[in-house]
């Protein structure tokens, strides 16, 4: 890719895609754990492909706390990992929800743009604690876990 923009609106569409696929895959990481225990019915898969029909008032709380309890209320992201659940808000407030409804991150300092990418992969972590990617591909196919540490960058020699 060969990008002639501004770095801002490059981090936005960035993170913007990467929020799109860690919602994404809890979705699909909810509808592989229902068919694997038996439960995925009609009305939970209406749920599933609109996560705002659970009535969580926030599209954080609908994608981190109630489609997984769809599953189990044990996997909500706030009782498995209060700690992040509290990032997680913090950063939908402040990032993501800003960034989908028309605004531009206005970063110059990589290490903010940086640490959003380590929140997200803290996000893929959690959810590899509780779904294994090998049920949606294949026997043997590698979870997202460890991820910051798999692909650590080196941003100092930036």
């Amino acid at each position: 890719m060969i990008w002639g923009g501004m770095p801002d609106a490059l981090f936005t569409l960035l993170l913007q895609q990467i929020l799109t696929g860690a919602e994404s895959y809890i979705s699909g990481a909810i509808f592989t754990e229902c068919g694997e225990r038996g439960i995925l019915n009609d009305e939970i898969m209406k749920k599933i492909n609109n996560p705002f029909l659970l009535g969580g008032h926030s599209t954080v709380n609908n994608f981190y706390n109630k489609l997984p309890a769809l599953v189990d209320s044990r996997l909500e992201l706030k009782k498995q990992n209060i700690a992040l659940w509290n990032q997680v808000v913090q950063f939908y407030k402040e990032i993501r929800n800003p960034i989908f409804h028309g605004n531009e991150i206005r970063s110059q300092h990589i290490e903010g743009i940086y640490s959003s990418f380590v929140l997200i992969a803290e996000v893929y972590d959690w959810i590899d604690s509780w779904h294994s990617i090998e049920t949606a591909l294949y026997p043997g196919a590698t979870n997202l876990s460890n991820v910051k540490i798999k692909f650590q960058p080196q941003w100092k020699a930036l």
